[in-house]
This record gives C-alpha cells, sequence and structure tokens, in this order.
C-alpha cells in the first residue's frame, strides 16, 4: 500500500496538475490503499495483542447458537445484495464458555473467508452442532477449495495458497482466529477438496 500511495500521490503532485478526472481517480487508489494499509496494520496489532496474551479471554457463559444467529445477521445485506445464501443451521441451546467478543471476531474472520471463496452455488453453511460437553462450529463454503500442499499452512501468518494470489486482505484473519483458539485451548481444523468446497470448524467446551 505505501507503494502505490507515494507513487500516486507524487503523481498527482508533479504531473496531473489541472486534469481533474484522472485527479480524482488518483486520489481514489489513494484512498483505498490508505484503507488497506489500515486494516494491515489493525491486523498486526490485534494479533500481537492476542498472541503475546497482553489481550486474555474474559470467560462467560453464553449461548453460542445465540451468538452465531446475530451475528449471521450481518451478512443480510452483503447476501441480498449479490443473491447469496447463508444457510444458519443452529436448531438447539448450545451452552459454552469462552469470550464472546473474541468468538464474535472468530465467526466474522471465517464467515469473511467463506464469502471471499464463495462457489457457483452462492451459498454458505453455518453450523452449529451441541457436543456432551459444548458444541462444535462449522463454516462451509462449496468454492474451489484448498489444495492438500496448502491446508498445513493456511493458518500460518501472510500465507496465501497460490488460488488467493492477488486477491485482497490482510492474510492476518486466520492467525488471528488461531490464537483466539489457542488462547482458549479450543480445537480446530480444515476439510478441503478442490472444486468442492472447504469446512472450517473448531469445538468449544461449557466449562
Amino acid at each position: 500500500p505505501l507503494t502505490l500511495i507515494k507513487g500516486y500521490a507524487e503523481t498527482v503532485r508533479d504531473i496531473t496538475g489541472d486534469d481533474k478526472a484522472h485527479r480524482n481517480e488518483q486520489m481514489n487508489i489513494i484512498v483505498d490503499e490508505a484503507d488497506r494499509l489500515t486494516a494491515l496494520v489493525s491486523s498486526v496489532m490485534e494479533l500481537s495483542k492476542v498472541q503475546s496474551g497482553a489481550e486474555k479471554p474474559n470467560l462467560v457463559d453464553f449461548d453460542m447458537s445465540d451468538l452465531c444467529f446475530e451475528v449471521a445477521g450481518r451478512y443480510d445485506a452483503l447476501c441480498d445484495k449479490n443473491h447469496w445464501q447463508l444457510d444458519l443451521q443452529a436448531n438447539e441451546p448450545c451452552p459454552v464458555s469462552a469470550d464472546p467478543a473474541m468468538m464474535e471476531r472468530v465467526m466474522h474472520n471465517l464467515l469473511g473467508n467463506a464469502f471471499h471463496h464463495i462457489g457457483a452455488d452462492g451459498q454458505v453453511v453455518l453450523r452449529v452442532l451441541p457436543q456432551p460437553d459444548g458444541c462444535r462450529v462449522e463454516i462451509e463454503d462449496h468454492g474451489p477449495g484448498i489444495a492438500a500442499e496448502d491446508l498445513p499452512y493456511i493458518f500460518d501468518r501472510y500465507y496465501r495458497s497460490r488460488s488467493d494470489a492477488g486477491k485482497q486482505g490482510t492474510g492476518l484473519g486466520l492467525s488471528i482466529t488461531k490464537a483466539i483458539f489457542q488462547q482458549h485451548g479450543f480445537r480446530f481444523g480444515v476439510q478441503s477438496t478442490v472444486g468442492k468446497g472447504t469446512t472450517f470448524w473448531f469445538i468449544m467446551t461449557s466449562e
């Protein structure tokens, strides 16, 4: 982002002059890249706080089905605009003990990732499955899937699979998600088939 910001700022200063159309186009790029840089810096700071332990989970008892219902509602406008569907399967109460703010960030990271890789059917599935001592949450897309050689690395910071090359994003969302899971002691993983889609899952405990 800094390279583009500096380059276009110099162009506006030295070359564009009174050409309003070109100037506006270049200024819009500067603003977009500044926004991208802000997102990157915010993500780096968030990851640093979680990994260092500076931000510790505030454990409370709550219903994960209710939280997923609230988070899913935030995607109504996105789905309506793009003719997508978020299929929420959370039919039973699912009591857990966790930091609800952190788990909300996890859900947004995983749902954002799923919509980023949504398949031709335009569907993402969010499941909340009660377990004897907590619940299992799954986020499924029917997109291009992840190659087997990429799967071990997708939670690493800045890692991008070859199929993701050139796509927007900070490359830190899954790293932040992993750090939050590790702070809670939750098991997590991913299953994927190239050409069929990907399912991220994690298991929360009730105590």
